[in-house]
């Protein structure tokens, strides 16, 4: 009997310890779960249709203030997030991360608690909109090494070396990020001139000679091309005055030994867009409006378009007038190979 009295009291007292510790380790859960927010955070938990999100972006941002205002922070393993000492204002807050597409836009004020709910990405092509720009730029095929040497579309003197030094050091990717939206892809709806191309080829061939860095792009990829032996043997003379009187023995040399050599000389005429840009500005300036008509041109710019035309007869080559709606490097591409520049051009450079 004493026995059994000693075994109820022990069972009582495991069952009351046992009791205890459940509800420590409850009390401990909910300590560890729960998000604490002063009167300038914003915090909360992020969940998906998978459960917690650990380690995705919340963002809020707000225009309320002087400048445009937005903190980021990233979710613990819980998909618990607190975005700290924020000034006061509303806020668009939402979510972003691996296998998301954003999450709808809430508002929201510090001090408040926001649990998010996350957006799974529908697909691998949705989600992979959200990788940074290295993801997309690790997924560039390289060529085999079979690939150089001519035997493929690369020109005959890349070594495969040489290309990996321009992919991955000394080329486009220490001034862009590649990879990037803008940067991986080209829009269709584009204002005049880049307008729409028929190929991929043709509309980067065009973006590289845009910006501050268009000409050294532009000389790099020409470089590279794989010129014919048959080449078209081009100088193109663009001015914005008549040559000196004695400059015309040098010049005339110039374009007699060029001749002998089966080269061509050809100019373009830059009178008008000069003359039309500078009375604007001027009309602007004096008048605080756009003006209606240019006038006619004055002698000086008439002198400029006949030795221009007498410099490219001479040369055997051709005078183009440039007006309002012409861009240069389109005239200095067609006198150089034609007016079927664009797909001359993009038929050299594929090797073709």
């Amino acid at each position: 009997m004493r026995k059994n009295k000693i075994l109820s009291v022990g069972a009582s007292v495991l069952g009351i310890v046992a009791v205890i510790a459940a509800c420590a380790m409850q009390m401990r859960n909910e300590t560890s779960s729960a998000v604490r927010i002063d009167d300038d955070d914003i915090g909360g938990v992020v969940t998906s249709a998978k459960g917690p999100e650990a380690g995705v972006w919340v963002i809020a941002e707000t225009r309320e203030l002087p400048t445009r205002y937005a903190k980021i922070v990233v979710t613990d393993d819980q998909g618990r997030y607190v975005i700290p000492d924020l000034p006061k204002a509303t806020y668009d807050v939402w979510v972003r991360g691996y296998g998301l597409t954003d999450s709808p836009k809430v508002k929201a004020a510090p001090g408040k608690m926001l649990d998010i709910q996350a957006v799974v990405a529908p697909d691998e092509a949705q989600a992979a909109q959200y990788y940074p720009a290295i993801h997309w730029y690790s997924m560039m095929k390289i060529p085999d090494k079979s690939e150089f040497g001519g035997q493929g579309k690369i020109p005959a003197k890349m070594t495969q070396n040489e290309y990996l030094n321009l992919v991955k050091s000394n080329g486009c990717a220490n001034c862009h990020s590649i990879g990037n939206r803008s940067m991986r892809t080209f829009p269709s709806n584009v204002p005049f001139p880049l307008g729409k191309f028929a190929t991929s080829e043709e509309a980067w061939f065009r973006r590289i000679q845009y910006g501050q860095g268009g000409h050294p792009m532009f000389e790099t990829a020409m470089k590279q091309l794989k010129w014919r032996a048959d080449a078209k043997k081009v100088i193109i003379i663009v001015g914005s005055s008549p040559p000196h009187d004695n400059d015309l023995p040098a010049i005339r040399s110039l374009i007699s030994e060029w001749r002998t050599k089966n080269g061509f000389v050809s100019t373009i005429d830059v009178s008008y867009p000069l003359h039309a840009e500078h009375e604007r500005k001027l009309h602007r300036w004096l008048y605080g409006d756009e003006l209606k008509e240019v006038s006619p041109l004055p002698d000086f710019y008439v002198e400029l378009q006949e030795s221009f035309r007498d410099i490219a007869k001479e040369g055997g080559g051709a005078d183009v007038k440039l007006g309002d709606d012409a861009a240069l490097v389109n005239n200095v591409l067609v006198l150089a190979f034609g007016t079927q520049w664009k797909n001359e051009v993009g038929r050299v450079a594929r090797g073709r």
